[in-house]
C-alpha cells in the first residue's frame, strides 16, 4: 500500500523523476510514463523494500545418455536413450516491487497524470518462488542400411514422451471458469481455481496438463547414385521431431494465489492503488516464499498469469527435403534442393479474460468489461498454432586444396 506522503518532485534529464518521501511505503516501485505522442519513459520511484531476498536461479539439469552401435553386413544399427533430470529452484523478487503505468488517460500526457496522482494501471505480485523437478525421457532406434553400391537408406524412429515437470511444493494451477467444483486443497479459493501437485484436486493433473505418451517420431532418408561415374546423386528424406518446452513455461504457476498472488488494477489513485478500488491491500499476505495452509484467505480479483490447457501438447515439426547434387571437375559441386516443413501444436498464449470493447469503454471500467469480472487477466498456454515453410535452394561449393611441404635445413 502507498500511504499519504509528503513529496518533492524533480524532473531531471530525459524526464527522470526522483521523489523524496518522508513516509516510505512498503515495497519499491517503478513508474512507466507515456506522453501524448506515445513516447514512453521508465522512471524509478525510490522507496524502501518491504523485505529482502538473496536470489537463487538454480537451473542445474543433468543428463545420462547411452548409445550402442552394431555393424552387421550392410547395416549399421544404433539404439540409445537419454534421461534429463530437470531441476529448477528459483527465489526471485519478481513483481514484488509493484509497477505503476501512466498512459495519459487523464491529461493526454503520462507525466502530467503522474503529477495528478492517477495511474492507468497498477500491478503487484508476491514474487516467484518454485522448486520444479521432472525427468525428460528420449529413446531412438536407427538403421543406416547400405542396400547396394548405389542406394543407402536411413531408417529410424524416436520416442519422446512428455511428462510435465511440476513444483514439488504444489505450486500448480488449473483454471476452470464456470465450474461449481471447489478446491479441496484450498477450500477458500475462488471457484475456477483447482490445484495440481503431488496431492491434486480432482480434475487437475499433477503437472497442470495431461502427459503425452505417444510422441512417436519416425524418419526415413535415402541417398541414390544416379550415374555410374558417381558424380550425380539424389538425396531425399522426411522425419518428425518433438521439441520439449522450457522450464520457464511453468514460472506463472508460482505467480498465482495462494503461493505469490498477482493483482492488476486499472485507473487507480497513486497514493492508495488498492484502496481506491475498494480493496484491502492483499500484501503482505500474498508475499512468498511460504506455501500457505488450506485456510488461506484469498483476496478478490486474482490474476492468472498463465496456465496450461489440460490437453496441451508439446510442439511437433515434420520436415522433408529433396536434393539433386552434381560434381563438376575435381573440386566443384552444384546442388538444387526443395526443403519444407510443417509445425503443429505450436504454443500460443491466449488472453482468456479480455475486457470487451463497448461504446462507453474507459480505462476505469476495464474490470467490469472483462469476460470474468471477478478475475484479473488470465493467460492460457494452448498448443493451437501451426507453421509452414517451403523453399527452393541452390548451392555451389568448391573444395579448397592445400599442400604441406617438408623443409629440411
Amino acid at each position: 500500500m502507498v500511504r499519504a506522503i509528503k513529496e518533492r518532485t524533480v524532473v531531471g534529464p530525459a524526464g527522470r523523476v526522483v521523489i523524496d518521501h518522508s513516509d516510505l511505503p512498503e515495497g519499491s516501485y517503478r513508474l512507466h510514463l507515456t506522453d501524448a505522442g506515445g513516447l514512453s519513459e521508465e522512471a524509478p520511484l525510490i522507496v524502501a523494500p518491504e523485505r529482502a531476498f538473496t536470489g537463487d536461479f538454480d537451473r542445474g539439469d543433468f543428463t545420462i545418455r547411452e548409445v550402442v552401435t552394431k555393424i552387421k553386413g550392410g547395416h549399421e544399427l544404433r539404439i540409445g536413450g537419454e534421461a534429463v533430470r530437470v531441476r529448477n529452484h528459483v527465489i526471485n523478487t519478481f513483481q514484488m516491487a509493484g509497477n505503476f503505468s501512466f498512459n495519459g488517460q487523464l491529461s493526454n500526457n503520462g507525466l502530467s497524470d503522474f503529477m495528478f496522482g492517477r495511474a492507468s494501471q497498477y500491478r503487484q505480485g508476491g514474487g516467484e518462488f518454485k522448486y520444479l523437478l521432472g525427468t525428460r525421457w528420449g529413446f531412438f532406434l536407427q538403421d543406416n542400411w547400405r542396400v547396394s553400391a548405389r542406394l543407402t537408406l536411413n531408417l529410424g524412429v524416436r520416442w519422446d514422451p512428455y511428462l510435465p515437470y511440476y513444483d514439488r511444493e504444489g505450486r500448480v494451477l488449473c483454471f476452470q471458469p464456470g465450474t461449481t467444483q471447489r478446491s479441496q486443497r484450498y477450500p477458500n479459493a475462488p471457484l475456477g481455481f483447482l490445484y495440481g501437485g503431488s496431492n491434486p484436486d480432482p480434475g487437475c493433473p499433477v503437472g497442470g496438463s495431461d502427459s503425452n505418451w505417444w510422441n512417436i517420431a519416425p524418419r526415413v532418408g535415402l541417398a541414390y547414385r544416379l550415374t555410374d561415374d558417381g558424380k550425380t546423386s539424389l538425396r531425399t528424406g522426411i522425419g518428425a521431431y518433438y521439441t520439449p518446452i522450457q522450464t520457464s513455461n511453468m514460472n506463472p504457476f508460482a505467480n498465482v494465489a495462494p503461493f505469490a498472488g498477482t493483482f492488476t488494477l486499472s485507473d487507480v489513485a497513486f497514493e492508495d492503488p488498492f484502496g481506491s478500488k475498494g480493496m484491502a491491500n492483499p500484501f503482505p499476505a500474498n508475499f512468498g516464499p511460504d506455501v500457505p495452509g488450506k485456510d488461506f484467505v484469498f483476496a478478490p480479483i486474482n490474476d492468472v498469469r498463465t496456465y496450461f490447457a489440460k490437453d496441451y501438447r508439446i510442439p511437433q515439426l515434420i520436415t522433408w527435403s529433396l536434393r539433386l547434387e552434381r560434381q563438376f571437375g575435381k573440386n566443384w559441386v552444384g546442388s538444387l534442393a526443395y526443403i519444407g516443413n510443417k509445425g503443429t501444436f505450436q504454443q500460443l498464449t491466449i488472453e482468456q479474460n479480455p475486457a470487451i470493447f463497448s461504446p462507453d469503454a474507459t480505462v476505469g471500467n476495464t474490470q467490469q468489461r472483462r469476460v470474468y469480472p471477478t478475475f484479473g487477466p488470465v493467460g492460457r498456454y494452448d498448443a493451437a498454432a501451426n507453421s509452414h515453410y517451403h523453399s527452393l535452394q541452390w548451392g555451389l561449393e568448391k573444395a579448397l586444396q592445400s599442400r604441406i611441404f617438408d623443409h629440411d635445413e
